[in-house]
């Protein structure tokens, strides 16, 4: 990730963006290779999570980062006074005052990383649909990254009708905002049990290489996906690549190059296994590509 940056990770529910976080808080903090690529350099690491409780944070920070204990931080702190009584604070990321704080604590603690998990939680009661709330919004938490730390912002995809395509939630301005974008694509390949999820840098204002992998999560944890594709992979990417959600078996032979028997087969498995429906257009078979959770 560059340094000093704000960016953006964006995913469907239950993709895998609190999992993959938390890896690369891992591999920030231990410097091992994150996804297939170096840690350059280690850096402290701070995880903003209001979702979660403390017990449901150590569970998801022993199976998806289990080489460090992650810095969580929560809305609302609590501390035990001299005479006994309990002083709760509450944290506003919405305010300038709040965040300044923020940013002298990490800077004493040489925390050089904060991870905002998600977007929607972490400015509760700003209107995301609003571009001229979002932009102030973001104007300061983009303080943060001004003051040398880098920021990692998590965020949720709109619901669409096709499950392929991947729109931000919210207004314009949570785009226009940040510095670069990563989405996390669920595919229909599976490895180990995991289904595999790819990465891709949609947007980028600074100089740095375009990582791109794909990962699968499973009951172990989170794991680099093969990059080597599958002919199951090779057929669907067809879809994807072309634009379309159907095609005739010539049309996916010249996509692929696989060799007509074996291209068959695969035909054959993804129909059974309900990837792809098969219908006739005149002589020739046409496959199309079924939507998840579509009959």
């Amino acid at each position: 990730m560059p340094e000093a940056s704000m960016g953006l990770m964006t995913a469907d529910s239950n993709v895998g963006k609190t999992a993959l976080a938390m890896k690369l808080a891992e591999c920030l903090h231990t410097g091992n290779d994150f996804m297939g690529h170096k840690i350059h350099r280690t850096m402290a690491t701070l995880v903003v999570q209001f979702d979660m409780d403390k017990a449901t944070f150590t569970s998801y920070n022993n199976k998806y980062a289990p080489a460090v204990p992650l810095v969580m931080m929560e809305r609302e702190s609590q501390s035990v006074m001299e005479d006994g009584t309990v002083e709760h604070t509450s944290f506003d990321f919405t305010s300038r005052t709040d965040v300044s704080q923020l940013i002298d604590m990490c800077k004493e603690a040489g925390i050089e990383f904060i991870i905002l998990d998600t977007l929607s939680t972490t400015l509760r009661g700003v209107d995301e649909n609003s571009n001229t709330d979002m932009t102030e919004a973001l104007s300061i938490l983009k303080t943060i990254s001004y003051a040398g730390i880098s920021v990692l912002l998590t965020h949720h995809c709109a619901k669409v009708l096709d499950s392929r395509s991947h729109v931000v939630r919210g207004a314009s301005a949570i785009v226009a905002m940040v510095d670069y974008h990563l989405t996390l694509t669920p595919t229909r390949v599976r490895v180990d049990d995991g289904r595999v999820v790819s990465t891709h840098l949609a947007k980028t204002r600074v100089t740095f290489q375009k990582h791109l992998f794909s990962f699968y999560i499973n009951g172990v944890g989170i794991n680099i996906a093969p990059t080597t594709p599958t002919d199951c992979s090779r057929i669907v990417d067809a879809y994807e690549s072309l634009g379309t959600t159907i095609l005739s078996r010539k049309a996916i032979q010249e996509q692929t190059g696989m060799h007509p028997a074996k291209l068959q087969s695969e035909l054959e498995r993804l129909v059974k296994d309900g990837t792809l429906g098969k219908s006739k257009d005149g002589r020739q078979d046409m496959y199309s590509l079924v939507k998840d959770g579509a009959e």
